[in-house]
């Protein structure tokens, strides 16, 4: 039986430092190194403060309005061969993280939805054909 490599893609609210990420991080490298195309979407990563396998990589904060460009495939799969991740920063356009340091999970839902919206809408998600999908949120 041939291995079948998937498209898989990771959903985490902030890709900061720390032992969620780290899990979260290790298992996209994981399953990047045996073969599959994985992609991260977010609503917060900070080039400063997060893990080099996201920093490295296809680290896009651009809001895409409009479906993915070959340009964008061609960095993926140099993305693959250099062991990095593609992480795809969506959703943060609406809300804060935080208003007057409260309302932190509220906040962090409502850009997870907005993430979900914004690459549904532009056809983002379509473009990846993805086989599998991780799912990764705050306990409220």
């Amino acid at each position: 039986m041939a291995f079948e490599k998937k498209s898989i893609v990771f959903f985490h609210p902030d890709l900061g430092i720390g032992g969620a990420e780290r899990l979260v991080i290790d298992a996209a490298v994981g399953l990047q190194n045996l073969g599959h195309k994985v992609t991260i979407f977010t609503s917060h990563c900070d080039p400063t403060h997060c893990f080099d396998e996201a920093r490295d990589g296809n680290l896009s904060h651009t809001y895409h309005s409009t479906t993915i460009s070959s340009l964008d495939f061609h960095c993926a799969k140099e993305i693959d061969e250099s062991g990095t991740l593609d992480v795809r920063v969506r959703g943060n356009l609406l809300f804060p993280s935080t208003v007057l340091g409260r309302f932190k999970i509220l906040f962090t839902i409502l850009r997870h939805i907005h993430l979900l919206v914004a690459i549904h809408w532009s056809g983002e998600l379509a473009v990846l054909h993805p086989n599998s999908f991780f799912v990764d949120q705050l306990a409220a």
